[in-house]
Formats: C-alpha cells, structure tokens, sequence
C-alpha cells in the first residue's frame, strides 16, 4: 500500500515508517527535516514539506492510498501557545482535503488523550472531583479539552468525521494517544506523585488522562494494524498499555485520584483505560506490560 506519513522525522513518525517499510508499504515520509534515520530505508522516500503550505501539501498525494497524519505540533508548549490550535487545524486541513481529494480511502489520525484531559491536575493540596461520567476510561468518555493542543485534535476529529460523512467509502480512525515513548524498559516514566508535586512537575499531570502510557513500538504497530484492518467509516479509538505512570495499581488510582467516579465493570490491573475494543474489532491489542518494566532509579 502506498502511504503518505506525514510528521515521519519525528519519534513517533520515524517508528510508523519503519513498521509499515518493514511490513512492505511503500512509503512517503513527509516532515520539515529529513530523517537520517530513514535514508536507507527500502520502499521510504522523503520530502521536505510545510503542511501549512496547502499547494505543496496537495502535490505530494499523488498516487497514495493511505495516509498516517503525526504532522502537528505536539503540545501546547511546543511554539506560542496562540499559534498551536489554528496551525494544528490548518494542517489537519490540508492533509485530510489532500488525501480524499486524491482518492485516499484510509486515514489514520494522530489524536490524543488530551482530548478528554479536562483541566484537573497534581498541582493541588487536594484532588477536586473528575468531570468523567465513570471509568474505566474509553474513546467514548464525553470530550473535555483543556488547552488549544486538545482543542485542535477534537477539531481533526470532527474534521474527519465530515469527510466520511461527504465520503462513503472513507475509513478513517482517529487514535487518542497517550504518553507515548519508548519501553517497556525505561524507569524514567516511573513517578513518586508526592516527589513530582513539590517538584513542580504536577501542573503538567492531567488527572483524568489516568497517567497512562504506551510503548512506542505498540503504537507503530498499531497504526500499522489500523491501516490493513480498517473498513468504511469512522471510528475513535483510545489505547493505552496495562500499565501507568506510578507505582500505583488502578484501584488505588481510581479511589485517589477519581474520588466519587463510579466504576463501571472492572478495571484492569493497572490502567484505567479500556482500549479492549481494539481487540474486538481490530485483533490487536498492546504487548508492553508493567512486567516488562525496569525498576525505577534511586
């Protein structure tokens, strides 16, 4: 299948391209730098694009069946907090519109969990109520952006969903990432959460994003997984590892942290997300687990 990748210089972009190169995509990496990682690839080719330069963006579809969208910027920090949410949503424009307009008919987005995030974090003395109705946690918990990063991926969302609408034959599946990084052995991602609130570092921690994660090389291979499996239509989904970012199990982090929430069902072991319909309609489901992992450093 030939595949644009938009954002493929970046970590997680430079892992999608390799598994699709690896599982014999024909692949077209698209980023404002070239990747050296790529260079050798067989079947990668690059260019150099800004996507919100819509003529050069609509040049680069020619001939492509599937398109992986990583192109954005990837928090609210990441440039002036006023330019992220209309560049964001220029970019995911530009992509969507130059894909089905060149007869593309699978789509993966890049959303995010920041989608649902709300504005509740560890930086208080206390921990005020979740606005989520119950958990576990899933792509149908209701969306709560809290800043204009989470705003522009509920805007690609919809986006996405009026292109299926206007495009019967569009598959498209919108993918609320977690914290992704590279594991399962990586004890950086281990909080002291009483250590992280003196230090500052709470303010930054979305309670209701459940301090999830996932490995890296998962969320390749299910962007991978998503493209061959995919039929017509929309779908939303929201993976995560059976795994979290404390030393906590998902009891504990349920009854500490979603004070009052209901659960609905029964948590797994260590997460408070429930992404098993990707299992169920997908067959795919996430191999990096809290066993896997190192001890965290002294």
């Amino acid at each position: 299948m030939r595949t644009v990748v938009t954002g493929s210089a970046g970590r997680i972009g430079q892992a999608v391209v390799k598994a699709l190169a690896a599982a014999g995509h024909d692949v077209i990496g698209l980023d404002q730098r070239l990747c050296p990682e790529l260079k050798n690839i067989q079947g990668v080719q690059q260019a150099v694009i800004d996507l919100l330069d819509r003529p050069c963006v609509y040049d680069r579809f020619a001939g492509a069946e599937a398109l992986v969208h990583l192109g954005n910027h990837p928090h609210v920090r990441a440039v002036a907090p006023h330019r992220v949410l209309p560049e964001n949503t220029a970019m995911n424009s530009h992509a969507f519109e130059a894909a089905v307009e060149h007869g593309v008919r699978r789509i993966v987005f890049a959303s995010s969990i920041q989608a649902i995030s709300g504005s509740r974090t560890l930086a208080g003395e206390t921990i005020a109520p979740s606005p989520v109705p119950s958990l576990p946690l899933t792509a149908d918990t209701p969306i709560n952006p809290t800043n204009g990063y989470g705003l522009s991926k509920v805007a690609g969302e919809m986006l996405l969903k009026l292109h299926v609408r206007d495009t019967p034959d569009l598959a498209a599946v919108a993918v609320r990432l977690p914290w992704t990084h590279p594991g399962p052995i990586d004890g950086f991602r281990r909080f002291d959460l009483d250590d992280a609130r003196e230090r500052g570092w709470g303010k930054h921690m979305y309670l209701d994003e459940g301090f999830s994660w996932i490995d890296l090389d998962d969320a390749a291979d299910l962007f991978r997984t998503l493209l061959e499996r995919m039929k017509p239509g929309y779908d939303c989904v929201m993976p995560a590892s059976d795994d979290n970012h404390t030393n906590l199990t998902a009891d504990q982090i349920a009854a500490t942290y979603f004070p009052g929430t209901p659960v609905v069902g029964e948590l797994s072991e260590y997460s408070v997300i429930d992404g098993s319909d990707l299992s169920r309609k997908y067959g795919w489901t996430p191999q990096a687990t809290r066993q896997d992992d190192a001890a965290p450093p002294a």
